[in-house]
C-alpha cells in the first residue's frame, strides 16, 4: 500500500503572496480606468454644454469677479474628441482691464498715461491639457501659443498699481505640505509678440 504524502501547506503559503499581488494590482489598473473614463464621460458632458456662446460670458464673468479687473473675451472654446485626448482651450480677443486704480481721486488719474487701466491683451490664446494623464498625477501640456500679447504695468506706488489685481487671500490656520505634481510641456511658443510695458511713476521710471 503507497504511502500517503503529508502536506504541510508550503505550497499554499508560497501561492498566496503572488494572488494578493495580483490582485492589488487589478485593483490599481481598474481603479485608473475607473477614474479615466468617469473624468472622460465629465469632460464630454461639460463641453457638450458650455458651447462658445455659453463658456465665453460665463469665463467673463468668473474672472472678472474673482479678480479686480473686467476680464473679456469674443470668444472662448473647448474642443476634447477632436483632440482626444487632450482637452484644448482656445481664448480669441482676451482683454484685461485693471480695476485696482479705482481709488485714486479725479486729479490723480488725470496724471496717468492714456489707457492705463489696460493691464493686458491678447490676440488669441490655445494650449491642451492631457487628461489620461491626470489620473497618474501629471500635468501635462501640450501646443500653448500666445498670439499677440500686449502687456502694460503700471505703478502708481507703493500700494496702488494696475497689476495689483487678484485678492489677497485667508490665512490658513492647517499648515499641511504642498504637493507639486509632475509638470510637463511640449510646446510653449508667444507669436507677433507686441509691446511690454512698465511705468513708475513714483520713480519717474518708464520702459
Amino acid at each position: 500500500m503507497a504511502k500517503r504524502k503529508k502536506y504541510d501547506g508550503s505550497v499554499g503559503r508560497c501561492r498566496w503572496p503572488w494572488r494578493l499581488l495580483r490582485c492589488g494590482l487589478l485593483t490599481v489598473v481598474w481603479t485608473v480606468v475607473a477614474v479615466l473614463l468617469l473624468t472622460v464621460g465629465l469632460v464630454t458632458t461639460a463641453v457638450k454644454l458650455l458651447t462658445p456662446e455659453r463658456l465665453t460670458p460665463l469665463v467673463g464673468y468668473c474672472a472678472s469677479t474673482y479678480l479686480k479687473a473686467d476680464v473679456r473675451a469674443s470668444r472662448v472654446e473647448l474642443t476634447f474628441w477632436s483632440t482626444f485626448p487632450r482637452l484644448t482651450l482656445e481664448v480669441d480677443s482676451l482683454s484685461v482691464v485693471s480695476r485696482s486704480l479705482s481709488p485714486l481721486t479725479d486729479e490723480e488719474r488725470a496724471a496717468l498715461p492714456v489707457g492705463a487701466d489696460t493691464l493686458l491683451t491678447v490676440d488669441g490664446f490655445v494650449g491642451g491639457v492631457n487628461l489620461a494623464q491626470l489620473p497618474l498625477g501629471r500635468v501635462a501640456l501640450y501646443d500653448v501659443v500666445i498670439d499677440r500679447p500686449i502687456v502694460n504695468l503700471l505703478s502708481v506706488n507703493d500700494s496702488v498699481s494696475n497689476f495689483n489685481i487678484v485678492p489677497p487671500s485667508e490665512p490658513d490656520t492647517v499648515t499641511s505640505p504642498m504637493i507639486i505634481p509632475d509638470f510637463s510641456i511640449d510646446r510653449f511658443a508667444i507669436v507677433n509678440a507686441g509691446p511690454f510695458s512698465y511705468t513708475s511713476l513714483a520713480d519717474s521710471v518708464s520702459g
